[in-house]
C-alpha cells in the first residue's frame, strides 16, 4: 500500500487531561506529519491550545461517557475523511471500547501508540474484538502484565512490537516568560486541588532543604485560590522551554512530563496522581530512573 499523505491519516487522541494532546504534537514532530485530530477538547478545536493537527474534528464533551454516541461518531468521522491510516493513542480499543469489532477500521492501515495501561480497568470496557493492527508502537516501559497482553496483540496480528523514542517540538508560546532565580516550577493540567497538593508538597521540600524557592504555577484552570498574590501563574501551553530553564520542576507522573524531564532527573519533584486507565506510581517505579 502507498504511503499515506497528511489528509490521509485520522489521529484518535481522546482522554483527559492535555497529555494526549503532548503526545499527538510529539508523534507528529518525530515522523513530521499533520494529521487530522480527534479529540473532545474544544480548546484544541478553537486554536486556543496550539497542536500539529491539519484539522481537528470535535467530539461533544458532554457525551464522552457515552459509547454509543462516540461509536457512532467516530464512525462518521471515518466515513467523512476515507483516511487510509488511523493511529490509535493509548487505549486500542478506544476509551470506551468503541472501536471493538468496527468495521469501519477495515481495510485501513491502523497503528497503536502503547503507553502504561490499567489493563484490569481497562478490559472491563472492551465487548468484542480488537482491531486489526498493523502497527503497534510501545513508547514507555511496560509492566509485565501489560507487556504480555500488547505481545498476544502483536502476535494475533502477526506483528512486531516496535519501540519508539518521542522527540517533542521546541515550544514557542512560552518564550517569552522570564523565569526568576532560583525558580520552583509547578506545572500540572489537572485540577486546582491537584495543583494544590503539588505546591503543598513544593513547600515542605523547600524547608527541608532550608531554601526559599521563587515559586512560578502554570496550570489550565483559572488562577487558584490558594495561590498568594505574589506568586506568577501563568495558564499556556505548551512549556517546553520552561522546563529547561527552572531551577526544579514539580509535577504529576503524566507520560510526557517524565518523558521531557528524562535527562534532568535530579531537579524534578514528582507526585503520582490517582487515574482510572493511567497508573502514574507504576510509572516512577519503572521509568523515572
Amino acid at each position: 500500500m502507498a504511503e499515506a499523505t497528511m489528509t490521509d491519516i485520522l489521529y484518535y487522541g481522546f482522554g483527559g487531561g492535555l497529555g494526549h494532546i503532548t503526545r499527538f504534537n510529539a508523534f507528529c514532530n518525530t515522523f513530521s506529519i499533520n494529521p487530522i485530530l480527534m479529540t473532545a477538547i474544544k480548546e484544541v478545536a478553537t486554536r486556543q491550545i496550539s497542536t500539529s493537527a491539519e484539522n481537528v474534528l470535535l467530539f461533544s464533551d458532554s457525551l464522552q461517557s457515552d459509547k454509543l454516541a462516540l461509536k457512532n461518531w467516530v464512525c462518521e468521522c471515518i466515513n467523512k475523511v476515507k483516511p487510509q491510516k488511523i493511529i490509535i493513542d493509548a487505549f486500542p480499543c478506544g476509551i470506551l471500547g468503541e472501536l471493538a469489532d468496527l468495521k469501519e477500521l477495515n481495510g485501513l492501515e491502523v497503528e497503536y501508540i502503547a503507553r502504561i495501561l490499567k489493563i484490569n480497568n481497562y478490559q472491563k470496557r472492551i465487548k468484542g474484538n480488537f482491531p486489526k493492527f498493523t502497527k503497534i508502537w510501545q513508547v514507555e516501559k511496560l509492566e509485565k502484565a501489560q507487556m504480555e497482553w500488547l505481545e498476544n496483540i502483536a502476535i494475533s496480528n502477526n506483528i512486531s512490537i516496535e519501540h519508539l523514542e518521542l522527540k517533542y517540538p521546541v515550544s514557542k508560546v512560552d518564550s517569552s516568560i522570564v523565569l526568576p532565580n532560583n525558580c520552583w516550577l509547578i506545572v500540572h493540567s489537572g485540577s486546582e486541588e491537584e495543583l494544590l497538593d503539588l505546591y503543598e508538597y513544593a513547600r515542605d521540600i523547600a524547608n527541608l532543604e532550608n531554601t526559599r524557592p521563587n515559586y512560578v504555577v502554570i496550570g489550565q484552570i483559572t488562577r487558584p485560590s490558594f495561590l498568594p498574590k505574589n506568586i506568577e501563574y501563568y495558564s499556556i501551553y505548551p512549556v517546553t522551554s520552561l522546563l529547561e530553564k527552572a531551577t526544579r520542576v514539580i509535577s504529576g507522573a503524566g507520560f510526557n512530563i517524565i518523558k521531557q524531564m528524562k535527562n534532568n532527573r535530579n531537579k524534578h519533584i514528582v507526585i503520582p496522581f490517582e487515574r482510572a486507565l493511567d497508573n502514574q506510581s507504576l510509572r516512577l517505579e519503572l521509568n523515572f530512573i
